[in-house]
């Protein structure tokens, strides 16, 4: 029944987001992951997804040590 409501939410929710099937580290299987809002102005383009299966997020971008060696 659980899986059932969990297949209906995310169907619902995949109208209104892009679905893409990527790795999911903590799942360990390839699942479909949503947009998140952006908080860095990306918009649509932003590379930061969220898995749909567990609600892992992940996110793109430079190293946090590559920022620090660059300032």
């Amino acid at each position: 029944m659980a899986s059932s409501r969990a297949a209906r939410a995310t169907l619902e929710h995949s109208a209104s987001a892009a679905l893409d099937d990527m790795d999911c580290a903590v799942c360990g299987r390839s699942v479909p992951h949503e947009l998140v809002d952006c908080v860095d102005g990306h918009e649509q383009d932003c590379p930061d997804r969220v898995c749909t299966a567990c609600g892992s997020i992940l996110v793109v971008g430079p190293s946090p040590l590559e920022l620090l060696r660059s300032a």
